[in-house]
């Protein structure tokens, strides 16, 4: 269709024109063919032929319009099979890319708005194969996480329930694995159904004002028992007061978390120090640990879903790489950045910025 119409307009467009020099040149000629029939009446022979001529010249021009109507239509073809050529091709691309072919790419070799039509659908096709990629790697890491757990509650109440272990600290133990597995799978159901929250605008917080310096410290009292446990020295130092807008109990899960890595990862005989500076317009949260670290080239992806440095170690350490991506977006809800600095063997830092005002009122996911 669009072809078509190209081809009519230009058609159109240039049969116009010569039939406008055609008509032009025959109203130009017309005086003179006149004068001449007026003198040759009177019987001059070289008038006579000058006539001729004119009639000549103008069936010449009846001839030529002809001939530019004929090329006017084969340029126009012409041209329209150029204009619409990439349109096509582009067509094609999208065709491919909603049957899931996602290497499908336009060629561009043109810098006009065509070419950037061509660098906008490439970039759709480059979005589209990582979010396809992304969401693989997402199913098979959660059916990874899920067996695990399973795994381990299905052999270990079996083994339970066939009263094939007599023993009773044996059997202890073995209830203990299975309320640890059931646990972990609880934690990272719930995770998931958080994550499925933010990514739907659905994660709410209601900020209110509180001391964040109290909090603080109850959730550094809340880790102590687990931090003594591993012979780790866990530490606060902050204002007395530092009054912020927040929402207090997604704020403490974000604390909490962090802690909890922070101790999980951090060997024996070492070190948790969690700072709070009150900046005026913003609260300055620092939490530090002298644990193993995190590589140059993994600390770029510690913020993305199910991402871990170490699986194996991880998974007995009892972490589902779900943690940190909620504590960002519990952050970035509150209007506030988070960002963290590591080096293998010697430890982690992370800060968190919250504005003392709270996040913006009217913006999504605030009440």
């Amino acid at each position: 269709m669009i072809r078509k119409s190209l081809v009519v307009k230009t058609t159109l467009a240039i049969v116009g024109l010569v039939l406008v020099v055609v008509v032009a040149m025959s109203l130009s000629l017309e005086p003179l063919f006149h004068s001449s029939l007026w003198t040759s009446r009177k019987g001059s022979r070289e008038t006579a032929q000058v006539a001729a001529l004119l009639t000549e010249a103008q069936w010449l021009l009846v001839v030529a319009a002809a001939g530019a109507v004929l090329l006017a239509v084969g340029l126009a073809v012409l041209l329209s099979y150029q204009s619409v050529r990439p349109l096509y091709h582009m067509m094609g691309v999208t065709r491919r890319l909603t049957k899931k072919d996602y290497l499908a790419r336009v060629r561009v070799d043109r810098e006009d708005e065509l070419g950037q039509l061509g660098d906008s659908i490439n970039q759709l096709a480059e979005t589209l194969q990582y979010l396809e990629d992304s969401r693989s790697k997402f199913l098979a890491d959660i059916a990874h996480e899920l067996r695990t757990p399973l795994s381990y509650l299905h052999g270990y109440s079996q083994v339970l329930i066939e009263g094939m272990v007599q023993d009773s600290a044996e059997r202890a133990d073995y209830l203990q694995i299975i309320f640890d597995e059931s646990e972990r799978l609880t934690t990272l159901i719930h995770n998931l159904f958080e994550l499925a929250q933010a990514d739907e605008g659905n994660l709410v917080i209601h900020p209110k004002k509180i001391d964040l310096s109290q909090l603080l410290k109850q959730a550094v009292a809340r880790m102590g028992p687990s931090a003594q446990s591993k012979q780790v020295t866990l530490n606060f130092q902050g204002p007395v007061v530092c009054m912020v807008w927040l929402d207090e109990m997604r704020i403490y899960q974000v604390v909490f978390n962090l802690l909890d890595n922070a101790i999980r990862y951090t060997k024996s005989k070492g070190c948790v120090d969690v700072r709070l500076t009150d900046e005026g317009e913003q609260a300055c949260l620092q939490i530090a640990d002298t644990g193993i670290g995190i590589s140059a080239e993994d600390l770029p992806h510690v913020w993305d879903r199910l991402f871990r440095t170490d699986p194996a170690r991880s998974r007995v350490q009892g972490g589902n790489g779900l943690g940190l991506t909620i504590v960002k977006k519990i952050v970035e809800l509150h209007g506030g950045q988070v960002w963290m600095t590591s080096v293998q063997e010697q430890g982690t830092v992370v800060e968190i910025k919250l504005p003392s005002a709270g996040p913006q009122q009217g913006k999504e996911g605030v009440k």
